[in-house]
């Protein structure tokens, strides 16, 4: 399957507002009691400074999207030091397909081509077992543990140096 990245777009952000996970990933439903709605989303969504890109299939149809930076970063967490974190959400009729790492994979070459970063960093639910999976396939290392300060969930940071 050829991906391709591109910018995020109005029409994407309200097709993935809709999107719904079975439990335990239902905490990933972004239209819920107490989360964004559909103008809020939009504004965040669209601001560059949080440097969300679309993850399509060749003939266009959005499979998830990325986050590039702090929106990849859950309060709660250590931070330090300096590296490129990377949030991913996937359509929900495309999780659990054994999809995850050629996803992941297309997300830390772009990371690495656009940003040149010392160290690549994701955080995940402690939960989602399925990620931490994917993401250890690609080298990525448990190197801490928090109690995020909003959800009071556990959380995982993993980090991998590029190109190792």
């Amino acid at each position: 399957m050829n991906l391709i990245i591109e910018d995020i777009n109005e029409t994407a952000v309200l097709e993935f507002m809709a999107w719904r996970y079975e439990a335990p990933y239902h905490i990933y439903n972004m239209s819920q009691p107490g989360q964004m709605d559909f103008t809020e989303a939009l504004t965040y969504f669209l601001n560059p400074e949080y440097e969300f890109h679309l993850l399509n299939n060749e003939t266009g149809d959005l499979l998830g999207f990325f986050s590039f930076g702090s929106d990849a970063q859950v309060p709660g967490g250590n931070y330090v030091p300096s590296a490129i974190d990377i949030g991913m959400a996937i359509r929900p009729d495309y999780t659990g397909r054994g999809l995850g790492v050629h996803f992941a994979e297309t997300a830390v070459s772009f990371a690495v081509q656009k940003y040149a970063p010392p160290l690549l960093r994701v955080t995940i639910a402690e939960f989602n077992l399925r990620a931490q999976k994917v993401w250890r396939k690609l080298g990525f290392e448990k190197v801490d543990w928090f109690m995020a300060t909003s959800s009071k969930r556990p959380f995982v940071i993993m980090t991998k140096t590029p190109n190792a």
